[in-house]
């Protein structure tokens, strides 16, 4: 009888450590699958930067009646590609984003969000087949309302030519 209860209880502590270690396997590949995630977006940020195409402007608040909002966006005309880099985003509600790209021959608007605590930088680049001419001018919204109609202009700044 004492063989008995030492087998089952040797038993359910084998079940309950097999279950530990199968949850702890599976918390170590969603680790290694988030951070190879992050290496990732790190090293096309770093090509990005590092490419001689790519021009910063520097963002600054239109309006005195705006709150104060600082972001530099990066964008490389010839990949079609770019990042804003901000702390200053919003991240209380669900807040989207617009940058309009504005160029002699027009304006494309490409939206990011919603913004998330703790995240500074957002990727940019146009809907496919949407090419962008090479901006001189770079204009930040905020959209509101569920539907995201109507935006108001937060910040903006001209590329150094």
């Amino acid at each position: 009888m004492v063989a008995c209860l030492a087998i089952g209880f040797c038993l359910s502590w084998g079940r309950i450590e097999l279950a530990h270690r199968i949850s702890e396997k599976q918390d170590v590949e969603r680790y290694r699958h988030d951070l190879d995630e992050i290496v990732a977006r790190q090293s096309d940020l770093g090509h990005l930067l590092a490419d001689p195409g790519t021009r910063l402007v520097r963002l600054t608040a239109v309006s005195d009646r705006v709150p104060a909002i600082t972001a530099t966006v990066a964008w490389n005309s010839e990949n079609q590609k770019g990042a804003i880099f901000s702390d200053d985003l919003a991240t209380e509600g669900a807040h989207r984003y617009g940058v309009a790209l504005v160029s002699p021959s027009g304006q494309t608007t490409i939206s990011f969000g919603p913004t998330e605590a703790g995240k500074t930088v957002y990727p940019l680049s146009p809907q496919p087949g949407n090419v962008v001419a090479a901006p001189g001018e770079i204009v930040l919204s905020v959209f509101s309302g569920d539907d995201g109609g109507s935006s108001s202009i937060v910040a903006g700044g001209k590329f150094a030519d």
